[in-house]
């Protein structure tokens, strides 16, 4: 489930109308993006995260380490990539 929600990726500027949580961490509600929460951008496939602001900024050196080495976030970026490859 996504819900209105605009932001701008800190990373490219795009903006965004719409808002998921991509997975669930044990005790949260299911699709409630909250802050500390990780967001992919649909433009440039970069991580960012939610502040207590409701703005996205880019993740801090820990943050960027545990998306590193998030399976999930690797499955999630890698079928970003599928769908934005262009074949020459």
């Amino acid at each position: 489930m996504s819900f209105p929600f605009t932001t701008l990726c800190p990373h490219c500027s795009a903006e965004h109308d719409r808002a998921t949580k991509p997975f669930n961490e044990p005790g949260s509600l299911p699709g409630s993006l909250g802050p500390g929460d990780f967001s992919l951008c649909f433009n440039c496939g970069q991580w960012s995260v939610l502040d207590r602001n409701d703005m996205l900024r880019r993740p801090t050196s820990t943050e960027a380490r545990r998306i590193k080495h998030d399976p999930r976030c690797t499955r999630i970026r890698a079928a970003w990539l599928l769908t934005h490859h262009t074949s020459t």
